[in-house]
């Protein structure tokens, strides 16, 4: 008997989920033939696409589609974030306008607390140089590890400058030098804040004191103006 007529049926596979399978194509390649809709990924972990009929385009998740109590679960690369505030616990705040108010914890090295800001680092020298700046507006800074401890405090008016040998030695505050600086009056000492000399500022007299420590009397006094032509 003749064949009086031939042709061939291509039978494929449509996965879709239907028969339990996860309608994930899974391959280095992309399928030969999609139908439109049909997902696929180069390897697990990797992007899912989306054949539109034309081209695979990333297949996104409806969010109708998630019902997430919390997200404590996810760790992710978030990359540039868009919001309108953030408050983690109470404990660090950013609001709208980008202020941060945070109670305590450590930003680039810099510790918050309570107490102030505080902050404190080493070099390969050996050298520790640490500074604090309470809620009060006082501010400390200190470097220690040399042959000399030296100090800086601004508070209440005040600057106070001191430096102070470090070798251990039991009289080492007897050689502890400084100057406090302090209303208009620059005040010079060495051992246990005893003052040796002060250069004074006075400007309800227009004029400008030096003293010494063992004399009652200015041992330099310029009032007024001096011109001095040579």
């Amino acid at each position: 008997m003749a064949v009086k007529a031939r042709n061939e049926i291509t039978l494929v596979k449509v996965v879709d989920g239907t028969d339990g399978d996860s309608g994930i194509i899974v391959s280095s390649t992309a399928p030969s033939k999609p139908t439109v809709g049909q997902l696929w990924q180069t390897a697990t972990g990797q992007p899912i696409k989306r054949w539109t009929g034309n081209s695979w385009v990333i297949h996104y998740i409806s969010v109708d589609n998630l019902n997430v109590d919390t997200l404590s679960a996810i760790a992710a690369d978030l990359g540039n974030i868009t919001g309108g505030s953030l408050n983690i616990n109470g404990k660090f705040i950013v609001d709208t306008t980008g202020k941060i108010t945070s109670l305590t914890g450590s930003i680039g090295g810099v510790n918050i607390s309570d107490g102030g800001l505080s902050s404190s680092k080493s070099n390969q020298n050996g050298l520790t140089t640490s500074y604090n700046i309470k809620p009060d507006g006082t501010i400390s800074s200190e470097q220690t590890g040399g042959e000399m401890d030296y100090l800086l405090n601004m508070d209440y008016g005040m600057i106070d400058l001191s430096a102070t040998p470090n070798d251990s030695t039991s009289g080492s505050w007897s050689r502890h030098k400084g100057i406090n600086i302090s209303g208009g009056i620059i005040n010079f000492y060495s051992g246990s804040a005893e003052t040796v000399g002060s250069i004074e500022v006075d400007t309800s007299d227009n004029c400008i004191r030096i003293t010494n420590a063992g004399h009652e009397q200015p041992i330099f006094e310029m009032l007024g103006t001096v011109n001095v032509e040579i």
